[in-house]
């Protein structure tokens, strides 16, 4: 090799080293290091979560508090309500720092956050979160699992194993939805729920599996009109109080202070509604998480007033041939609840015999919008 390429090519090297250093130095004591790099936990101390599973832990707060966030009342909303007032959009890491009371100073540091995903390096501890606002913090919050890793490192094939995931998290929930959604992934659903339900008189809601409520939230925005109340059910976690919250200060200002809101939280026992309650009811990547996706979709159907449009999808493949209902209950490898692909066709066939098909089709992961 010439002696002038060597040269520069010494030089390079220690030109980059160099600036690595200088890096680090600056990092550390700016106290961003800590933030952005992650030395991977040795096999031996990679914590066991079988622990927290073994038993209900209660995460819910006691007392007036529980009571605030159960009306999404427990942070303020100001600073999002004045950049509405202003015709302005409160951005996704603005109103999660609103709802978790978080400075503005630390807006970019969240929102850093929220962007990486579980691919990235350096990867993110479940203890990165902030603490939750409307439940109590859990182990698995407070570890130092890796957030990528939680959803693998339990089994999860049956309702309460799920149900206890969602609720120990935490904070990470609100931020991976809250993100998504800001993409723009759930716009053309939303879309197409006004555009059906602006024929309606009355728009008496219910987001069933809600999550933070994206729909609910689309249609407050964007067709209010004749919105009188919004219903959201879901695992009684820190993203389902955070979703009432973030409608509670929505309904205040596109539709008003008299419009109701209403949260259900999934437990043990059946959830009920009285008949004829709803006139749109949205269900949404959610049938193929439940144990039970026939019985669910009868009781919504029984809710739903006459002439109600129900939209909804099941992610789920139909059973292959020689799979066995046995064996798909014990399958845990189904990032899904494998047993709810026993019931897929026979509770597609309730909606085919009960109500009529609007917009959509009948493939594995199609939406589709009914009337009933």
């Amino acid at each position: 090799m010439p002696r002038g390429i060597k040269k520069k090519r010494k030089y390079s090297i220690f030109l980059g080293f160099s600036i690595l250093i200088c890096w680090t130095i600056f990092a550390k004591k700016s106290g961003k290091l800590d933030a952005l790099v992650y030395t991977s936990p040795s096999k031996q101390s990679t914590p066991v979560l079988i622990k927290p599973y073994t038993k209900f832990e209660n995460l819910h707060l006691d007392g007036s508090k529980a009571k605030l966030c159960a009306q999404g009342k427990l942070s303020p909303s100001g600073h999002c309500l004045k950049k509405l007032q202003k015709k302005q959009s409160c951005d996704w890491w603005e109103e999660i720092s609103s709802y978790l009371q978080i400075s503005e100073k630390n807006y970019s540091y969240y929102k850093h956050l929220a962007q990486r995903p579980c691919k990235s390096k350096p990867k993110l501890l479940m203890k990165e979160f902030p603490e939750p606002k409307c439940t109590k913090s859990s182990y698995l919050h407070q570890s130092d699992t890796l957030l990528c890793d939680s959803w693998n490192t339990i089994e999860r094939n049956t309702g309460v194993l799920q149900r206890l995931w969602y609720q120990q998290v935490g904070t990470w929930e609100v931020f991976r939805q809250t993100y998504y959604n800001s993409k723009g992934h759930r716009n053309e659903c939303g879309k197409t729920l006004c555009k059906f339900g602006n024929s309606l008189n009355n728009k008496r809601i219910l987001e069933y599996g809600s999550g933070i409520a994206p729909f609910s939230s689309y249609m407050i925005k964007n067709c209010p009109k004749n919105i009188n109340a919004i219903s959201i059910v879901d695992v009684p976690a820190e993203h389902y109080y955070f979703a009432l919250w973030s409608l509670r200060y929505k309904l205040d200002f596109f539709v008003g202070e008299t419009a109701s809101l209403r949260g259900y939280e999934i437990g043990e026992e059946k959830i009920s509604f009285p008949e004829n309650s709803f006139d749109v009811i949205i269900v949404i990547t959610v049938f193929e998480h439940l144990p039970n996706p026939y019985a669910v979709a009868q009781t919504l159907l029984e809710s739903l007033e006459e002439g109600g449009l129900v939209y909804e999808d099941f992610c789920a493949d139909e059973l292959h041939s020689g799979e066995t209902s046995e064996l798909i209950s014990k399958d845990t490898s189904d990032p899904n609840l494998g047993v709810a692909r026993i019931q897929r066709g026979e509770t597609i066939a309730l909606f085919d015999e009960k109500c009529s098909l609007l917009f959509g089709d009948y493939g594995t992961c199609s939406k589709r919008l009914w009337k009933c």
